[in-house]
């Protein structure tokens, strides 16, 4: 076992950060026949850098993960978020302690187990006390043992992604490379505007609005001459909508043979579509490679929001899969574009984060499913 140096802490730190709320996006549009069931790939940065960081970047780690795979998957103002806020900080007081006690003893394979476990116990226990329903506890034990089974699969994975990852070998740009805005303030208003776009469209429901916004979300990117990936979301929606539909949910609409499509479930389906694609659409549009919010933050939150953004634009290849080969992905990611935020683009920012705002606030006054 051994513990980073305090730079080295940093910048796994910040790349933890990234990896973990991408890898929480990629999770929530798996279908998923329980509410509660989760497959936990969002942990996988806290199991490989259990062993690498002191207890207190750990335990900032694991704050940054839940409260980020709050954000990207709409459910931080639901009781969702205090289930998984509960089940994340006991998980990682759990392997952190354990690793320490045991050192070279325990694996990653163990580790994710003993974490999982106490994870789900925590998990079913806040369920039930903020739900009050007893279903919370009748599905426990199916909860445990799927909870058992995904662990073994993040602690295998972890294990050979640490092999391949050598996380002290990582480095960020330092901010002098960058073309730093004059102005702090600017970047600080970016980030508080895509906090928001994040927030709004996450928590946006209605697929005739969120089909508008995202097709916005393009319109927009086009114009600002941003980059625009069109096979992404086709290939999403067709892949998404299809294990959705294996779900059957609500009024047939058709069938296929022995196939049916459900009404609820293929809205379901286009909706996760939506929210994943037009998340990573708003990462592209307005996170910049060169903000700087301050010498207190900067090299996590900046670094974590480069890290999640070229998480999205990687492309699987059969030389390569990038987000495997992580460190090496992110060291060779292309970091010389340049980008000044002009007083235009501002308000675009703005006028987006609004609209946002106030599609969300008619969904909440008007019944949703006159909005589909």
């Amino acid at each position: 076992m051994k513990v980073f140096d305090n730079d080295n802490q940093l910048k796994a730190l910040s790349a933890g950060f990234g990896l973990a709320i991408f890898l929480a996006m990629v999770e929530a549009i798996i279908p998923k026949p329980i509410p509660f069931l989760r497959i936990g790939l969002a942990n996988i940065p806290l199991v490989v850098l259990v062993t690498k960081l002191d207890f207190k970047n750990y335990m900032y780690l694991a704050l940054l993960k839940v409260v980020g795979a709050g954000f990207v998957t709409g459910t931080v103002f639901s009781p969702i978020f205090l289930i998984a806020f509960c089940g994340t900080i006991v998980s990682a007081l759990v392997m952190f302690s354990v690793s320490r006690l045991l050192k070279d003893k325990v694996s990653y394979l163990g580790l994710s187990i003993i974490g999982a476990f106490f994870s789900d116990i925590f998990r079913i226990l806040t369920a039930s006390l903020v739900l009050g329903n007893s279903l919370v506890v009748m599905i426990a034990p199916f909860i445990l043992f799927t909870g058992i089974l995904t662990s073994i699969f993040v602690g295998v994975f972890s294990a050979e992604f640490d092999k391949i990852n050598n996380f002290e070998n990582i480095y960020f740009r330092d901010s002098t490379v960058f073309e730093v805005s004059k102005s702090k303030k600017q970047d600080i208003i970016l980030i508080i505007l895509t906090v928001f776009a994040v927030l709004f469209f996450s928590l946006e429901q209605s697929v005739l609005i969120l089909s508008v916004e995202y097709v916005a979300i393009v319109v927009i990117s086009l114009i600002l001459k941003k980059k625009v990936r069109f096979l992404l979301p086709f290939f999403v929606v067709i892949f998404v909508t299809f294990f959705q539909l294996l779900l059957p949910e609500g009024e047939i609409l058709f069938n296929i043979g022995a196939f049916k499509v459900t009404k609820l479930a293929l809205l379901e389906g286009v909706r996760k579509s939506l929210h994943f694609c037009g998340l990573i659409s708003i990462s592209a549009l307005f996170i910049k490679n060169n903000i700087d919010v301050g010498n207190s933050i900067n090299p996590v939150i900046r670094n974590g929001f480069f890290a999640f953004n070229k998480l999205s634009e990687l492309k699987l290849t059969k030389k390569e899969v990038h987000l495997f080969n992580y460190v090496k992905y992110l060291n060779n990611a292309d970091v010389s574009v340049k980008e000044k935020v002009t007083n235009k683009n501002f308000v675009i920012y703005i006028t987006v984060s609004a609209v946002f705002f106030i599609a969300f606030i008619v969904t909440i006054f008007i019944n949703p499913d006159n909005f589909l």
